[in-house]
């Protein structure tokens, strides 16, 4: 139901909650996936390379959100509100 009253009201703080879970999603995931890369066999590397790019990207994709651009960054007033 968030999503959907989300889709009907854009506004940037009904994106907030959910980006921020993501990320803090994304950074836990870091550790257990990296650390298992060392012990895997070449023929099973290809689902955590796929696996660690999306989730890289995912996170690069929040910080940015959250922290870089200067519209939707935390701390900033702008609403984002599209008409």
């Amino acid at each position: 139901m968030y999503y959907l009253y989300a889709v009907w009201m854009p506004q940037w703080i009904h994106a907030l909650g959910p980006l921020l879970g993501f990320l803090v999603y994304d950074l836990i995931l870091f550790t257990p996936l990296f650390a298992r890369f060392g012990n895997l066999r070449p023929e099973h590397i290809r689902g955590p390379v796929a696996s660690s790019v999306i989730i890289s990207f995912s996170a690069a994709l929040g910080v940015y959100y959250l922290f870089m651009n200067p519209a939707t960054r935390l701390g900033s007033n702008s609403g984002l509100r599209s008409n």
